[in-house]
């Protein structure tokens, strides 16, 4: 029995509408609406328009300049500087091997988001300023005991997006479907026509689409919803084509007129 005041999780299902997926509400769902997005089958079928492959973490005494990398680390302190021609906004970021200067021009907006004691994922490309480890203008996560995988953040699918929902923001609204992939998605062939096929599952088609742990396998997943969409396509020019046949009359059998 469900106690007062305790908030049931709502079952997602294919038809139910955006607005009721966790992040959206009324105001969002008008501008996924501007974007053909209105249910979560909707929202499944958005696919990225573009793919990243971030590195895997390493330890900062293994990052080589010249490289993109990311890394984990605590922020040690933290600094502005606005009296530069390009103001920054500095963090030193260390983990047990070492210590590496991270920095974002222009990043006054980061003084109320990155506070020293944080531990955040940065990814980028690094470099050598003045003899030390440097990055600049990186991707980076705010790590707590919410953050799921932390090291996935900065891979996967990059949505169409738009000025008030950004990629990031539909990639962490998608997130719950795909978790309930299992119970969303039907699967429209057995194993043995899969293996002869060598297709995957239409589910890790979807889940690998949306955030695919490598080429390869993207590769794939765009191979399976090709090969469905044919199929869906052929599907629903015979069924056209028996609809029409079943109404055909022939002359012989229509009414002579008066």
């Amino acid at each position: 029995m469900t106690e007062v005041g305790e908030k049931s999780q709502t079952k997602i299902d294919l038809s139910m509408p955006v607005q009721f997926l966790k992040g959206v509400g009324p105001g969002r769902a008008k501008v996924f609406a501007q974007l053909g997005v209105h249910t979560a089958e909707d929202l499944l079928e958005y696919f990225p328009r573009d793919w990243v492959f971030a590195p895997e973490p390493i330890k900062i005494n293994q990052i080589q300049p010249g490289r993109t990398v990311t890394i984990l680390g605590l922020v040690e302190s933290t600094d502005y500087q606005s009296f530069r021609r390009q103001p920054i906004f500095e963090a030193q970021l260390s983990d047990d091997t070492g210590l590496c200067r991270i920095v974002w021009f222009h990043g006054k907006y980061l003084c109320d988001r990155l506070q020293p004691g944080q531990v955040i994922i940065v990814s980028g490309k690094a470099a050598l300023y003045k003899h030390q480890l440097q990055i600049a203008n990186p991707k980076f996560l705010v790590v707590d005991e919410k953050t799921s995988e932390p090291d996935k953040f900065f891979s996967g699918g990059v949505y169409p997006a738009s000025a008030r929902l950004s990629s990031g923001q539909i990639k962490r609204i998608i997130r719950p479907v795909l978790d309930n992939l299992g119970g969303l998605v039907n699967e429209f062939y057995d194993k043995k026509f899969l293996k002869k096929t060598q297709l995957i599952s239409r589910k890790d088609a979807f889940s690998w689409i949306h955030s695919p742990p490598d080429e390869e396998k993207l590769a794939q997943a765009k191979r399976r919803l090709k090969y469905d969409e044919l199929f869906l396509m052929q599907l629903g020019l015979d069924r056209k084509s028996t609809r029409l046949n079943s109404s055909h009359i022939p002359l012989s059998r229509m009414p002579s007129s008066a």
